[in-house]
């Protein structure tokens, strides 16, 4: 019997090289192993990501969400779309996906071949096109009256990333004091 898998190369390892072991046992229990060494090359160029919405920076109170959609690219593998606000110190404050929807797709750059009628691929990129919702979270409130920058970073399976171009994010502060109206039961004496 012949088996074919295939896997995503790991992280290279700072010393060492990757093994990757090979175990197969047969009816009768018995097992044999191989083992193969990789050697694993730096992943150089990091990801490309874009932020096609909002196109336009944003005045939100916290609890409010907004929409964001866009387009990630590497030339071996997205592993992670992010979303991030900075303060007006440059500090990053990751904040969870309210909703997520990735849409992968690869394009092949093929090259004709002149040793025959036909050609090969010379090159392979990956897509993630995204539509996405972040929720301003509610302790924002201890950044009511400041302008946040709003962000989306993309990582690949080595250890590049890199940022969208940003946009700016008011966060409103909140003045009314909330009002109770009682419907029922109706005052008995007036």
């Amino acid at each position: 019997k012949y088996l074919i898998y295939s896997f995503n190369t790991p992280t290279k390892p700072d010393v060492g090289n990757v093994e990757v072991v090979v175990r197969a046992t047969d009816n009768a229990g018995q097992t044999t192993e191989q083992i193969i060494k990789l050697d694993v090359s730096d992943d150089t160029e990091p990801p490309v990501i874009g932020m096609a919405s909002p196109a336009k920076n944003l005045e939100l109170y916290p609890g409010e969400s907004f929409e964001v959609s866009g387009t990630a690219t590497d030339d071996y593998y997205v592993r992670d779309i992010s979303a991030y606000f900075v303060t007006e110190q440059g500090t990053e404050i990751k904040v969870p996906w309210e909703v997520f929807t990735p849409t992968e797709r690869v394009e092949q750059i093929r090259v004709a071949n002149p040793a025959s009628l036909g050609s090969f691929v010379a090159a392979e990129k990956r897509y993630v096109d995204y539509k996405a919702r972040v929720r301003i979270p509610a302790d924002f409130v201890s950044h009511a009256g400041k302008t946040l920058k709003f962000k989306v970073r993309a990582s690949d399976s080595g250890v590049n990333h890199s940022d969208s171009p940003s946009i700016n994010v008011l966060i409103k502060i909140d003045t009314e004091a909330p009002v109770i109206q009682i419907k029922t039961p109706t005052a008995l004496y007036d």
